[in-house]
């Protein structure tokens, strides 16, 4: 009985930590979303499937984090292909006045991103 009950009290827990980490990645990728969309003038179709793409992102960044297993080197190798596959579904989104936008404040907008991520997950 108490082995039962352990089991669901641990299933519980991971089941809860699990939904709170979506969150704050459904969170993040909103306010991702957001920052483009001030930015670069997204419409609400545009904004919505930025914020898709984003959430990929970040699950993917995470991924990376955990894979390279603190090398910093493999670590900045998956992100750059990371990178590159965002900046090509966040390019496919846009207009050509919005694509011209994109491309001077792309950095910019890069770095913020990144700099979410290493904010949550490097400690030091």
């Amino acid at each position: 009985m108490h082995r039962l009950l352990f089991f669901l009290l641990m299933t519980a827990l991971s089941t809860g930590a699990l939904m709170a980490q979506d969150a704050g990645k459904t969170s993040r990728a909103k306010e991702l979303a957001q920052d483009y969309a001030k930015v670069l003038n997204l419409t609400a179709e545009q904004r919505q499937m930025a914020t898709k793409i984003f959430g990929e992102h970040l699950s993917k960044s995470r991924e990376n984090w955990h894979a390279a297993d603190g090398e910093k080197e493999a670590f900045d190798e998956a992100q750059q292909a990371t990178f590159k596959a965002t900046d090509t579904k966040i390019k496919a989104l846009l207009n050509d006045e919005q694509l011209a936008i994109y491309k001077e404040k792309r950095q910019e907008l890069k770095r913020k991103s990144l700099e979410y991520y290493v904010s949550e997950h490097v400690k030091e």
